[in-house]
This record gives C-alpha cells, sequence and structure tokens, in this order.
C-alpha cells in the first residue's frame, strides 16, 4: 500500500490510539465528506494495527442494502467468527451463543440452543462479549466504515459498544459522513471517542501526489483525494459537465463514467450486476445477475481488476469496489429495466445458495412487482424472522408485502394480517406513534363487531394506549367500547381493563369503575387471567390513593389467582405481572415484587414481548434497592437502562434514570447520582404525571446529599409547592422525611417540624416502611430540638416499622438517628452499638455514605475504626485478573454480569472472589467495594443527619 501524502496530524491520532488499547476499550471516529481519505485512513490504521499483532476486523455498511440487519457487523465478524474452532465460544455459554447465532450466520447453527433470541439489548451484550472474547490478550480492531448507511439494528448495536464496552484490549474506529448521518448516529459517537477530521489536501500536496496540473487539478477537486485521483486519471477535465443526481461533482462525474468507458460493453455488464450483486460481491451472484454463465464472465472479471474498478479481496471468489463512490456510479449507471430483472436473478441464485432469507429480501424488494404472491412470502418470512432482532427492518419489510398484495376480498384477511404484524414490529422498535396511526386504519376498516382480528388490533392497541397522549387512547378506546353490542362480554371487559390502565398511568389512580365492571364480567364468563388483570388493577389504584385495606383486598384476589395459572396462560395477559408487581411495591411486599417481577421477565422473554421489560426491570430495581441488595440493584438499573434505550416511554425512562440516582446517592458516587437525576427530570417533564414530580424528587435527594442550598425551594417550585399535587400520597409521605431532614441541615426547625406533622398526617396505614419514614421525621425533630429520649423512642419505632418491611437501609438510617439519641441521652454504649450496627450493615451492602456517617460518629465517640481505601486493596498483590473482578464489584455488578464483560464462567468469578476476599481479608462483596471505592472526604459526606427514601 502506499504511503499517505500529508496527514500528520492524523496519522499521530491513529498512532495514539492504537497505543492507548491495552488501557481498556475506545472509539476512534473518523468524519468527513465523501472521498476526503476516510476509509484510506481507516485501512493504515489496519495495518499498523496487524504490525503489532492486533486482530483487525473491517466491515463497512452499504448504500443499497440498508434493509439489511447487523449489515455492517456481519460484514466485519462473520467470516472470521466461521474461521475459528467452535471451542473458541466455550466461555461464551449457550445462551450468548445462541443470541450471536442470531445475528451471524456462521453461528446460526447454534440459536437451535434456545426458543428465540430473546430481548434485543441481550442479544447486543451477547455480541459484545463475542467481540471480547475475540479481543482476548492479543487486542482487537474492529473498523466499521460508511455507518452513515447503517441500519437501525447496527446502529442500536453500536450504541450499546459505545455506552458499555467490553472489557479488554479493543479500538472500535467508526467512520460515516456528516452531511449523510442521523441525528442518532452522530450522537452515539459523540460520547467519549476521539474525533479524528481530514481535512483537504493542501496545493502542496497535491503537487506531491500528481506529476502535473497541481493547480488545475487542486482547484477541480477542492483537495479531496479521492476527487483528485480521479480526475488525474481522466484524458481531459470537462468543465461542461452537468450533475447526474449521483451527489458527485460534474467533472468527477464524468472522470469515473470515461474511466467504466474503457471497459468492453460486456464488461460494464457485469460490473453493473456485481454493483446490484453486493459490496464485496460474490463472483457466482454477481454472473447470475448479469444473466450469463459464470466461467463466461472471468475475462471480464479480469478486466475490471486491470482496471482498478473492482479489486480482489481475501476471500475466495469475493470482490470489492475500488471505492463505495465507484459502486454508487456503476450501480446508477445500469438502465432500469437491467436492474430489476438483475435483482430478481440474483434473488434466486442466493435462494439455490441457501442464503438467508433476509439476503433474499433486500433483492426481492427491489425487483418484484404488484402481486408478486411469492415475493410476499419470503418478505414476510423475512420480517417474522428479523422481529426479535431488529423490528424496524422487521416493520420495513411487512410494509413492502403489504405494498404488493393485490387489493380485494380475497386478501382481506392476510392484509388486516400484516398490517397487525408490521404495528407489532413497530410497537417493538418503540415507533408508537406510527403503530397507533395504522391500528386506527386497521380498526376502521374491520367491521364494528367483535372478530379475532378486531380484539387483536385492540390488544395491540392497549399496548402502546399508555405510552400515548392518554385523551387520544381514551378517545379511541372508547369509542371502541361504545361500538361494541354487549357490554357485559369479554371483549368490553378487555377494552375496560385497557382503559383502567391508560387512566391509571395517566396520574391519579383513577380507573376503578372501569376496572371493576371488568372484573365482575369476568366473574361471569369464568375468565381467570382478566379476573386476575382487573383485580391487580384495582389493587394498584387502591394503593395509590392510600386506601390500603381495599389494596390488600385486591391483591389477595389477584395474587390467588395468578398463582393458579400457567406462565403459558399468563402471556396473554402481559400487564397481569407487572400489575401485581406494582401493587406489591406500593404494600411495601418487596419480596412478592421480586417474586412477580422475576416471574412477568420470564414470561415476558419466553413470549418475545421484550417491548415491556422496561416496566418490569424497573420495579426489580426498587425492590432490589430497598431490600438493601444495592450491588443487585445497581445491575438490575443497567439492564433496565439498556431495554430503556430500546423503550418510547418516557415516564419509564425518568423513572429508572430517577432509580439509577437513588442508588448513586446510597453508593455515595454523588456525581453519578446528580446526572441520573438531571435526566430523570429531563425524561420526566416530558412524560407529565406522576413521573415529574417523582423524578424531581430523586434530584431533590442528590442535590441535598451534594449539599446545594437552594435545593428545596428548586423542588418546591418544580412540584407545585408543599402539596405537591401530582405527587400520590404513598410517595408524598416519604418526601416529607427528605424535606424533614433538609429543611434541619439548613436550621430550620419550624418549617421542619411541619414536615414531620405532614407526613404523620397522611401516612396511610399499615405500610411499615411509609409509616417508618413519618416516624424517622419526627425522631429527627425531636433529636434536632435536644429532646433525647423522644428521639430515641421515634428512632426505635422507625427502625421496626422498617425491619418489619425489611427496608435494610432505613433501619440502618434509624439506627444512625438513634445512635446520635442515644449520645445526647449520655448513655454512650447503646449510642456505639447502634452507631456500630449501621456502620456494619451499611458496609455490607455498599452504602458507603452511610458507612463514613456513621464511622465519623463512632471516631468523634472515642471508638477506634479502620477503613480501608482503593490504594491499600489495589497494593495487596491482587493479580491483574483479580484487580479487573474487584473493580466491577465495586461498579455493583453481579458475578454473572462480571463473567459477560471478562468472559469468564460465573464459577470463575466466584474463585477469583474467594482469592481478593482472602488477600484484602474482607467477607463481602459489599465490603469489597467499599474498601475499593475512595474513602469519603467531609465535602462528600456533607453535614446531614443521614439520608432518606
Amino acid at each position: 500500500m502506499a504511503g499517505i501524502i500529508g496527514r500528520t496530524e492524523e496519522l499521530a491520532a491513529l498512532d495514539a490510539a492504537l497505543n492507548s488499547i491495552d488501557e481498556g476499550p475506545s472509539v476512534l471516529a473518523v468524519v468527513g465528506d465523501p472521498g476526503i481519505g476516510k476509509s484510506r485512513l481507516l485501512a493504515e490504521l489496519r495495518l499498523r494495527a496487524e504490525r503489532r499483532g492486533l486482530l483487525a476486523l473491517t466491515g463497512s455498511a452499504g448504500e443499497f442494502e440498508q434493509s439489511l440487519p447487523y449489515g455492517v457487523f456481519v460484514e466485519a465478524l462473520d467470516d472470521h467468527v466461521a474461521s475459528l474452532p467452535r471451542a473458541e465460544f466455550d466461555p461464551l455459554g449457550p445462551d450468548r451463543l445462541a443470541r450471536c447465532g442470531a445475528v451471524l450466520p456462521s453461528l446460526a447453527e447454534h440459536t437451535e440452543s434456545t426458543a428465540a433470541p430473546g430481548a434485543r439489548y441481550r442479544l447486543h451484550r451477547a455480541i459484545g462479549a463475542l467481540l471480547g472474547l475475540l479481543a482476548g490478550e492479543r487486542g482487537l480492531l474492529l473498523i466499521l466504515d460508511d455507518l452513515h448507511w447503517a441500519d437501525a439494528a447496527s446502529l442500536e448495536l453500536l450504541d450499546l459498544l459505545c455506552r458499555h464496552p467490553p472489557a479488554g484490549p479493543l479500538l472500535l474506529a467508526a467512520a460515516y459522513r456528516p452531511r449523510q448521518a442521523s441525528n442518532r448516529l452522530v450522537g452515539i459517537l459523540a460520547r467519549g471517542s476521539t474525533r479524528i477530521s481530514p481535512t483537504p489536501l493542501t496545493r502542496a500536496e497535491v503537487a506531491e501526489l500528481v506529476d502535473e496540473d497541481a493547480e488545475e487539478l487542486h482547484q477541480a477537486s477542492g483537495g479531496n483525494p479521492f476527487y483528485l485521483l480521479a480526475l488525474a486519471g481522466a484524458d481531459r477535465l470537462d468543465p461542461t459537465a452537468r450533475p447526474s443526481g449521483a451527489g458527485l461533482p460534474p467533472a468527477v462525474e464524468a472522470a469515473l463514467l470515461a474511466e467504466l468507458d474503457r471497459a468492453r460493453p460486456a464488461a460494464r455488464r457485469l460490473a453493473q450486476a456485481a454493483a446490484i450483486a453486493g459490496d464485496p460481491f460474490d463472483f457466482e451472484v454477481a454472473a447470475a445477475a448479469a444473466g450469463e454463465p459464470a466461467e463466461d464472465l472471468l475475462g471480464r472479471l479480469d478486466e475490471l481488476v486491470a482496471l482498478d474498478l473492482v479489486r480482489v479481496t481475501e476471500g475466495a471468489r469475493r470482490f470489492t469496489f475500488r471505492h463505495p463512490l465507484v459502486r454508487q456510479l456503476i450501480y446508477r449507471s445500469a438502465p432500469e429495466g437491467f436492474r430489476l430483472l438483475a435483482h430478481e436473478r440474483a434473488a434466486a441464485a442466493l435462494q439455490r445458495q441457501g442464503a438467508a432469507v433476509s439476503a433474499l429480501a433486500h433483492h426481492v424488494e427491489l425487483s418484484a412487482g404488484a402481486g408478486d404472491l411469492p415475493a410476499i412470502d419470503i418478505l414476510t418470512r423475512a420480517a417474522e424472522e428479523a422481529l426479535p432482532k431488529a423490528p424496524s427492518t422487521a416493520a420495513h419489510w411487512f410494509g413492502t408485502a403489504l405494498r404488493l398484495l393485490p387489493h380485494g376480498a380475497a386478501e382481506q384477511h392476510r392484509r388486516v394480517a400484516l398490517s397487525l404484524a408490521r404495528a407489532r414490529a413497530l410497537i417493538v422498535s418503540a415507533d408508537v406513534i406510527s403503530a397507533a396511526e395504522l391500528l386506527d386504519q386497521v380498526l376502521a376498516g374491520l367491521p364494528a363487531e367483535p372478530s379475532p382480528q378486531r380484539l387483536e388490533a385492540l390488544a395491540l392497541y392497549a399496548l402502546v394506549a399508555p405510552m400515548l397522549v392518554s385523551g387520544r387512547a381514551l378517545g379511541l378506546l372508547h369509542r371502541e367500547l361504545d361500538q361494541l353490542p354487549d357490554d357485559d362480554s369479554q371483549a368490553a371487559a378487555r377494552l375496560k381493563v385497557a382503559l383502567a390502565l391508560v387512566e391509571t398511568n395517566a396520574g391519579a389512580f383513577r380507573g376503578r369503575e372501569l376496572a371493576l365492571e371488568a372484573y365482575t364480567t369476568a366473574c361471569r364468563h369464568g375468565d381467570l387471567l382478566l379476573q386476575a388483570e382487573s383485580a391487580g388493577l384495582l389493587a394498584v389504584r387502591a394503593a395509590g390513593r392510600g386506601e390500603t385495606e381495599t389494596a390488600r383486598r385486591w391483591y389477595g384476589v389477584a395474587t390467588s389467582l395468578v398463582d393458579r395459572l400457567y406462565d403459558t396462560e399468563v402471556t396473554s395477559g402481559i400487564d397481569v405481572l407487572p400489575a401485581l408487581a406494582w401493587a406489591a411495591l406500593l404494600l411495601d411486599r418487596y419480596d412478592d415484587c421480586l417474586r412477580y417481577a422475576d416471574r412477568s421477565v420470564e414470561v415476558a422473554r419466553a413470549g418475545g414481548q421484550g417491548y415491556v421489560l422496561t416496566y418490569l426491570l424497573n420495579s426489580r430495581t426498587v425492590a432490589l434497592r430497598v431490600l438493601g441488595r444495592l450491588a443487585d440493584a445497581a445491575a438490575a438499573a443497567e439492564t433496565a437502562s439498556d431495554a430503556m434505550e430500546l423503550s418510547p416511554d418516557e415516564g419509564m425512562r425518568a423513572t429508572v434514570w430517577c432509580q439509577r440516582c437513588w442508588i448513586a446517592v446510597w453508593q455515595g458516587n454523588l456525581d453519578a447520582a446528580l446526572e441520573s437525576g438531571l435526566g430523570a427530570v429531563r425524561a420526566g417533564n416530558l412524560a407529565g404525571g406522576q413521573a415529574r414530580p417523582l423524578a424531581e424528587a430523586g434530584l431533590y435527594v442528590a442535590r441535598q446529599a451534594a449539599g446545594q442550598p437552594d435545593a428545596i425551594e428548586r423542588f418546591l417550585a418544580a412540584v407545585g409547592g408543599p402539596e405537591a399535587p401530582d405527587l400520590d400520597v404513598l410517595n408524598r409521605t416519604t418526601l416529607y422525611d427528605y424535606l424533614t431532614a433538609g429543611e434541619i441541615e439548613r436550621g430550620q426547625l419550624k418549617a421542619a417540624d411541619g414536615w414531620a406533622s405532614r407526613a404523620e398526617e397522611i401516612c396511610p396505614a399499615g405500610l411499615p416502611r411509609r409509616f417508618g419514614h413519618a416516624l424517622l421525621a419526627r425522631a429527627r425533630v425531636l433529636l434536632a430540638r435536644g429532646e433525647a429520649a423522644g428521639a430515641v423512642e421515634r428512632s426505635l419505632e422507625a427502625a421496626a416499622a422498617f425491619e418489619s418491611a425489611a427496608a435494610r437501609y432505613e433501619v440502618a438510617l434509624a439506627n444512625l438517628v438513634g445512635g446520635r439519641a442515644y449520645e445526647l441521652l449520655g448513655d454512650r454504649p447503646r449510642a456505639v452499638a447502634a452507631l456500630d450496627f449501621t456502620r456494619q450493615q451499611a458496609a455490607e451492602f455498599g452504602a458507603r455514605r452511610l458507612e463514613a456517617e456513621a464511622v465519623r460518629e463512632l471516631r468523634r465517640l472515642g471508638r477506634r475504626v479502620t477503613t480501608g481505601t482503593a490504594a491499600d486493596a489495589q497494593g495487596s498483590g491482587l493479580t491483574k485478573r483479580e484487580r479487573q473482578v474487584a473493580e466491577l464489584v465495586a461498579r455493583g455488578l453481579t458475578s454473572r454480569l462480571i463473567a459477560e464483560q471478562l468472559f469468564l464462567s460465573p464459577r470463575t468469578v466466584d474463585t477469583h472472589l474467594a482469592n481478593i476476599y482472602a488477600k484484602l481479608q474482607v467477607s463481602s462483596r459489599a465490603a469489597l467495594a467499599t474498601l475499593w471505592a475512595r474513602a469519603p472526604t467531609k465535602s462528600d459526606v456533607g453535614q446531614r443527619d443521614g439520608l432518606v427514601s
């Protein structure tokens, strides 16, 4: 490969990226206009990487293949993966290997070990694990070129890889044209990447590259290397050339067409067929597209190679065009009729080769005409196959099939079925607006009386309704309900459940009458699932309004029904398990919440309903956090965040960010807490309803912990004053405890007393955790006033209430307040015991700020307490792998997630943990996380009496 002219700064940036590869994964973005030299720089990067012994893999997105899911990753990875022994992939495990097989044809045989690839974020994690495995100790350079043409699935995967890069020596180099790139691609690569933007060549550099006419060529090319070389090869520059719409400067286009004209007509025909076959292209497929035997075309292929229009690749009988712009121009130079027939012949050739149905669909959609039923079948099969892994592509292919389907009564049933399938794909791909519009059309075209297709359309609409403007959703559902001839039918009951869910999600916990009518109808028809759904919603509604006894009664009804149903029976009622998990949270039954959330996740995955996982994963996060399992909660929040990126629901987005905020506060990472709190508020403002004040509450706690003096005023202004009218009574109870602590910190005892009184007045009976916060708020006030005995009594009652709810963080928090009260009372032994309990508990579940407050109090009482630091831990003879494991534990990852990140088995991770515990003399993950973290300073801890939740 010839040397590069100029590019001193760009080459230095390439070397810097390669020099830092051992420090961990990084991203390099190469951005510039067509022909400016991006691909040339990437080729140089690959050459330098291979000289260093790195594994280098390259893939390019294609302008005419944007409907092929994960196309750029398949091109980069598949051939190399196919060359490796299958034993190389054993560390992935069968589950992740099967998910990789859903993307890479070379691993497709392994998809048989699972029924479906599952949620897309899990598939993306599996590909990330594969990349980490390929990187190994040697290092991996993954080059992704022309990403402005990447399909939606590839961008989703790229997003996850940039947000959660696999551990190990990995450099991801991505190139795109800024004028053709989507906002999403630009946003993905803007996060934490090093950017290189090649500039045009100077007059002197042009003179170094070409022997003559440098001034004229520099002016005509604008210093663009590709344009320059194209013009330099032309017999003469044509100033009269006019643009053809190909997007190239007219003189450059004319020069390239002149290159093509040097080939004989038969060779030009092969070049056009090859451009239609793909880039890189399989020679047999190109020959088939040309409509001639392959053996007759070898001489013509040699001619194209000699003219440097196409080049040989590493793969057998695979060739590539000199540049994507060359392929683009040749493709567009082919007559329209020839293109249609060539795509049709290419599809037939691929079908004979046993190619994936997605490869057939790409050519079929570009060649099939209206009424082509075999083509519709191929497109439908391709869409069904793509739905779990690339729903945007599935929606596109379902839409193409619909366009080809003949109109008429004979095909009406199939038209509705395809429309419903496309609506489902749109929902999964987060385009709920388009899905709702399509479902509107379907419902308008179906007879008003109930039918399986109408009920399916309504069920899909019920899924998207909570994500739409509630007035629109309610209007359509009420209209459908009014059209039903029998208000006491099961169809009517299902509509009422959907309406009740929309009204409940609207923020006021409404929908009682609708849910009650649905329950009555379900009982009359003996529909156990519908009974459970409506009873679950009634429990949520009552709990959210503070009607605890009513909520408990309906919760008992719903759980007794659901516990009798098989998972396969529950699948069609996708809202029932999330509703029960939600109700359990509201009723302070956190173990129940975990049980129903876990079951719901499995049911959703088994049924291919990954689009509801954000709801389910978020309830798990809340329960794990309250139970004091902060490492597990952090891992659940990270998983929920992955699912959140694929969800259109801003309300759920706000809740996920809010939980990340809470976890970060409890773990003592205040920068992350503030960042997450701001993210929650941004999403909450878009969502409205309860999401907004809940997000503001999380941000308030983060600001208060960070010592921002105006946190209370900013919070009250955001939620509409002390009553926080949009916030439900349960969350308002704990909110008043937050505000009590904040006012005490500011020395405003009268205001603190007012908040504590509000908490006592509105606290619903029979909810131990909420009651505990009302008691704790009063204990804080009494302690601040110097009323030690009353503060001791209330803090003990609060601890007992929290204990009955298994709320471990709050138990430790109440003991912190109690310890201070005992000290004020003069009972030093009990003060030390309470504070030491807080210290040990906080250390066990990784609440570093709470632990630091307890340590500070104990030292003030004269108790010697030793704590470690990250420097102590890292200087204790840990191996490199043990340090990696310890770091991931400190970040809150479970053994399973650590195994995925480091491409080990969970058993191996546990072995490393045992060695780490022995070397560092700790006995738990939480203690290790505390030791590994930086010891909090006074500015980190602040002057607070303890955190509230």
